[in-house]
């Protein structure tokens, strides 16, 4: 039985479909009658689910609030305690939810990390690895940029559409469905994987005829600007991981070229302190005579696996803090406030803001870089993610 039902409408079901599946993406089971056929035993088999379930919960829109199989649900779900209300983008939750539901908090059916959250603090943790089941574990791993963008948060997605946006001869300004739905950047994937891979050509003055190069192709073009070694005919999981090691070292050389010895020691009791408030305990030797790479890297910072993508965005908050709060120069003229503020936003944005600044500091302002350096990040976490 599933981690979590979904109530709704048919006339919803997209919505439906990224909900569950970024759910999935998370480690949650879920049900939502995919493949459930109408036959004699159709009312049973939800019956048997939603019981079953650990949460329920309802994607209210003008459809489903005249369901009244949703109706039966939701009034199911409620009395056991279990009910977790959503609703899709365009509905009034404070006018369209009907009694007795609208006394009950809701948020936006795209908020994935704000309901996981809610989850969690009600102890129903994930029952599976992220991307375990295979549908959402084969878009994890596409080669096929489409595919890994349908799940990603809208939030996730956001810098990737600021970068698209910044281009001067390409970006998603002109798109009737961007002017229409955003910010739903699940509504337009298309369009965003579409004006990415153009601003490859751009940035790169590539000519691939009248399509855009592939996701491989400018993940190739981006380890050669690089100067990155190895073989032409690896996989694009390989690409992204030979990018990411690559800028994860460049990362730390610039923390540890913009912190002066002289302030070493204060910096990494600074960093003990803010790992220790998020539940991570680093074995530092704060008196440590080694340079602060060396040190940095053997606390775990640079390792594969969920602990070390937890660390690293306490670091570069840590860094940017303490580099602000001493006048030392920052390693990124583009760092500044932005980059502080993005540590409240989900994991990652705060390391990609950090490792990517000194690229959108140049004259160019260019997209392809910072974007891989995103998408690679995002990949990562949800790949490496366990329960």
């Amino acid at each position: 039985m599933a981690d979590v039902f979904i109530s709704y409408s048919q006339k919803d079901r997209q919505l439906t479909e990224r909900l569950a599946s970024q759910l999935e993406a998370r480690g949650y089971s879920v049900w939502w009658d995919a493949e459930l056929q109408p036959t004699g035993s159709f009312h049973e088999a939800i019956s048997d689910e939603l019981g079953a379930a650990k949460a329920a919960v309802v994607i209210w829109t003008d459809a489903s609030v005249n369901s009244d199989y949703v109706s039966k649900e939701v009034a199911a779900a409620r009395a056991a305690g279990k009910l977790y209300s959503t609703h899709g983008p365009g509905f009034d939750p404070g006018k369209g939810i009907p009694a007795p539901y609208n006394d009950t908090h809701t948020i936006a059916a795209d908020a994935v990390d704000l309901l996981a959250k809610a989850l969690l603090k009600n102890r129903i943790p994930p029952s599976l690895r992220q991307g375990r089941d295979k549908a959402t574990s084969e878009r994890l791993n596409s080669e096929d940029l489409l595919s890994f963008l349908g799940v990603c948060t809208n939030e996730e997605l956001d810098p990737l559409v600021e970068l698209i946006n910044k281009a001067v001869t390409t970006n998603l300004l002109a798109s009737p469905k961007y002017e229409q739905f955003f910010p739903d950047h699940q509504q337009y994937l298309d369009e965003i994987d579409l004006q990415f891979r153009s601003s490859a050509a751009n940035d790169f003055k590539l000519i691939f005829g009248k399509e855009p190069p592939s996701y491989r192709q400018v993940l190739l073009q981006v380890a050669s600007k690089r100067k990155l070694q190895g073989d032409a005919n690896r996989s694009v999981p390989e690409l992204e991981r030979q990018i990411y090691n690559a800028r994860y070292s460049e990362l730390l050389a610039k923390i540890s070229e913009a912190i002066p010895e002289s302030e070493k020691e204060s910096f990494l009791s600074r960093l003990m302190a803010d790992a220790e408030k998020r539940g991570i305990k680093l074995d530092i030797d704060t008196k440590s005579k080694a340079p602060l790479i060396t040190i940095l890297t053997q606390a775990g910072i640079k390792k594969t696996g969920f602990l070390a993508f937890q660390k690293l965005p306490i670091l570069t908050n840590a860094a940017a803090k303490f580099i602000a709060g001493r006048g030392l120069p920052l390693w990124a003229n583009a760092l500044g406030s932005r980059a502080l503020g993005v540590f409240a936003g989900p994991i990652g944005w705060g390391a990609t803001a950090a490792w990517t600044a000194y690229s959108l500091a140049g004259p160019a302002h260019r997209v392809v870089g910072p974007g891989v350096d995103h998408l690679v990040w995002l990949r990562e976490i949800k790949r490496n993610a366990l329960n």
